[in-house]
């Protein structure tokens, strides 16, 4: 393990002595982008479903032990209990520990970028350093790794905001872009602002609003006003997004919620080819039944010509 200082924030990071061949593992990661509550989440249910895409949960801490592993450090501990020596017990024991340990990895995408970056601040190329880069490759390598699959997807939306600095430091990777109903997706976040369970959640979305915002914001104490400044916020978020379409080569897909409820299969077809995975037809039909259309629910809220 190497520690490497970060000259711009004086922290320490950490990264694989490995680095070197870690750099040739990671091929392609997908990044899925869009405002919240557009439909990044079934997106990345149906990437991480794939058998050859792994992903990690961003909302909390996750330790990942390769199962090979973990079943024959059961069977050390199941043989410990039988060993008649205390100190060879316990000799035993510590050294199983130490290596379980060694065989985690702890992460977590969104406490990740926040440590270096405030959510939904515009990031680019320039904004990262190479141990910031470093690490991050690493840590993705290490889950493919232990996942075994050789793609990697993460979605966030403040990923929108980070398109250029995620590209500097995978020259291949490749961005999904959802975007659904704006005045929808507006409306939605809306109801969600008044629901103290999200907030209690730490949703970045509703913490940065101001700063999304910038001062454009309207103060006027009105929900017609509120609603104005959530599809605001939703406009900036996907002018974001779409600064992927100055990448070279196949690396932006634009796709609208729209059209993967209506015609589920061929948006599935679109999105692996896009994302040059393997096209199952029991996967892609299997996945296709998880696909709802979740729009019809606000058609009562919203008036129809603005739809």
């Amino acid at each position: 393990m190497i520690i490497l200082m970060d000259k711009n924030t004086n922290r320490n990071v950490k990264c694989s002595s490995n680095d070197d061949n870690d750099l040739i593992k990671v091929q392609k990661p997908i990044f899925v982008t869009g405002a919240p509550r557009s439909g990044l989440g079934i997106i990345h249910q149906i990437l991480t479903s794939h058998h050859q895409v792994t992903s990690i949960i961003s909302n909390s801490m996750q330790r990942i032990i390769p199962h090979s592993r973990q079943r024959n450090h059961i069977q050390e501990f199941h043989s410990l209990l039988e060993t008649s020596s205390l100190s060879l017990f316990l000799s035993r024991l510590g050294n199983l520990i130490r290596s379980a340990t060694r065989n985690r990895i702890q992460y977590n995408d969104r406490q990740f970028w926040n440590e270096y970056f405030e959510p939904y601040v515009h990031v680019t190329n320039s904004d990262v350093t190479d141990e910031i880069a470093n690490y991050y490759r690493s840590i993705v390598a290490q889950i493919q790794h232990v996942n075994n699959r050789p793609r990697f997807v993460s979605t966030l939306s403040e990923h929108s905001f980070r398109v250029l600095a995620l590209s500097a430091i995978f020259p291949d990777a490749k961005f999904i872009h959802i975007i659904r109903n704006q005045r929808i997706v507006s409306c939605s976040m809306f109801v969600k602002s008044m629901d103290e369970k999200s907030i209690s959640n730490d949703d970045p979305y509703f913490q940065s609003l101001d700063r999304i915002l910038g001062g454009i914001r309207y103060s006027e104490s009105s929900e017609s006003s509120e609603l104005v400044n959530y599809e605001l916020a939703v406009q900036i978020i996907i002018s974001r997004a779409r600064e992927a379409i100055s990448l070279r080569g196949q690396r932006y897909l634009e796709l609208h919620y729209e059209d993967l409820v209506s015609d589920p299969r061929q948006s599935l077809v679109r999105i692996l080819s896009f994302c040059e995975l393997s096209q199952n037809p029991d996967f892609v039909r299997n996945s296709c039944t998880n696909i709802r259309n979740e729009n019809e629910k606000w058609y009562s809220y919203l008036n129809p010509q603005n739809l």
